[in-house]
């Protein structure tokens, strides 16, 4: 074993357990990758057995990384739960600042503009700030 290489392959290797330990939240991904490129840094002119565990881990990490965030999103995405949050949410927006929210809109942030366009500018605005 190359001893100048062996610090890189014990880093990939621990980052490819952490990866493998933060899946859930998606950790995996960047700990994955780190330890993919890691494993390969420290090859020299062969992987040893540390860096090929850690290219092993890291990859498996990586795939069940985007696999789990890409589930979780296309569940949320597919929800009526987190679209009623959404529509709740734009409900409370325009009672709060007293528009009508339009549920048509293409663009989410032509009620943002709406607003500005019909009131006053900011206090603290370049357009009508108070001098001190």
């Amino acid at each position: 074993m190359n001893q100048n290489y062996n610090g890189l392959s014990i880093a990939a290797l621990m980052l490819g357990i952490f990866g493998l330990l933060t899946m859930c939240c998606g950790g995996s991904i960047v700990l994955g990758s780190l330890a993919i490129i890691l494993a390969w840094l420290s090859r020299g002119t062969s992987l040893n057995g540390q860096a090929k565990t850690a290219l092993g881990i890291g990859c498996i990490g990586l795939i069940g990384g985007i696999f789990m965030v890409t589930s979780v999103l296309l569940e949320a995405a597919g929800s009526p739960e987190f679209w009623g949050t959404i529509e709740d949410y734009m409900h409370y927006y325009s009672d709060m600042y007293n528009n009508e929210y339009d549920d048509d809109s293409g663009n989410p942030y032509d009620d943002i503009l709406r607003y500005f366009e019909q009131n006053d500018p900011l206090p603290d605005s370049p357009d009508g700030g108070m001098d001190l």
